[in-house]
Parts: structure tokens; sequence; C-alpha cells
């Protein structure tokens, strides 16, 4: 696995911190895109719900040319490879979007309901805490769906408002790639970004489950 990662602990945080000073303020966006998610979801309906896709679609495109391509290309050659696929994750739901004919989405008491407001939190809130906690300073936090890792949470958070189960290959990719965010980490002893992986992946199994028939 070392050979896999060409580069250190430090060389990655600091990238994360460049890329946290050149995007901000998008973090703002970011913040408001997940709000408008929980918005859509507490309206409910069939435009709402590609509403919701249509955001988490560009959370997809926005993580593959702005953090991949732009930034993490720099210490991983693989980087435009995996921003090119996360970039084109992104034009397919953006398509599922607009064909979609069933897809709705509803924010109550249900158990969906709820696992989908705590992803949007955790994607808000749970990397600061836990970098916090190793003492990393706050330029090094993944937050607002702005990286791979936050942006998992909102994907999984918006596909728990829908009211039919996501289809396979809405689900694998995403799982996939947190099952890699989380060996990676894991070699490199980022344990805030392998924790979080771990909740994003168990997330994103929680919401592939069937609905409720009356949901």
């Amino acid at each position: 696995m070392d050979r896999l990662i060409p580069f250190t602990p430090d060389v990655y945080i600091d990238m994360i911190a460049r890329y946290n000073e050149g995007v901000w303020p998008g973090h703002l966006a970011g913040f408001a895109m997940i709000w408008g998610i929980i918005a859509c979801a507490r309206r409910g309906g069939r435009v709402n719900a590609r509403i919701v896709l249509t955001i988490i679609a560009g959370f997809w495109i926005w993580v593959g040319y702005g953090f991949h391509i732009e930034h993490y290309a720099q210490l991983n050659w693989a980087a435009v490879a995996f921003g090119s696929i996360f970039i084109a994750q992104g034009g397919v739901i953006l398509l599922w979007a607009g064909l979609a004919k069933t897809a709705n989405v509803s924010l109550g008491l249900d158990r969906f309901s709820m696992l989908g407001g705590m992803l949007l939190l955790a994607a808000m809130a749970l990397h600061p805490m836990f970098a916090n906690a190793v003492g990393w300073p706050l330029s090094t936090m993944q937050t607002a769906g702005t990286t791979p890792l936050s942006m998992m949470l909102v994907n999984f958070g918006g596909f728990a408002f829908l009211r039919r189960r996501p289809p396979l290959w809405a689900v694998a990719l995403p799982l996939l790639w947190g099952i890699w965010d989380g060996l990676w980490a894991w070699t490199l002893g980022l344990w805030p970004d392998f924790t979080v992986a771990a909740i994003a992946f168990i997330g994103g199994i929680l919401c592939a489950l069937p609905r409720p028939t009356h949901a």
C-alpha cells in the first residue's frame, strides 16, 4: 500500500491547507448547497428530488476538477484519472436528475431521514471536530463537501432522503472511494480521515438499503 501513495502525511495535509486557502470562500457555497438539500427534502416531491440530485452532481464535478485535477494532481499522478471519474459520475447523476420520473424525497422522522440529516451534519462538522482533537490547524480541515471525504458524506446524505433506494451504480463508486480513502488514510496514520471515511462507508451501506413499503 505504501508504494501506491507517492507522498507523506505532512505533504498531503499541506496540500489540503493550500487547497482550502485557494477555494475559500467556496466553503460557504458548499454549506449553502448542503442546506439546500435539506430544504428540498423538507419540501418533498419529484421536482425537489431532481434539485437534490443536481446539487449532488455539482459536488462531484466540483471535487473532480477543483480538488483532484487542480490540486491533488500535484501529488499523485493518478489524480487526473480520479478527477475524470468524479466528473463523469457527476454527469451521470445530472442525467439521472433530468430523466428520473419516479425519484422523490422527503424529510420526516423516519430512520432514512435521520440518517440523511446526520450524514449532512457530519459533512459540515465531523472532520473539523476530529482534526481539532488531534491538533491539526483549521486550514487543514475538510468540510462542506469541498473534498472527496466530506463530499462522500454529502452524497450519501442526499441519497438517504430518496424515498426509493438509489440504484447500485449510484452508490458503487462512492462506496469504493470510501474504501480507498480509508485504506490510504490508515496507511498514512491520518486518523481523522480514516474515521470519517469509515463513517461515510457505513452511511453509504445504510442509505442503499430498501425503503419501507409505506415510504
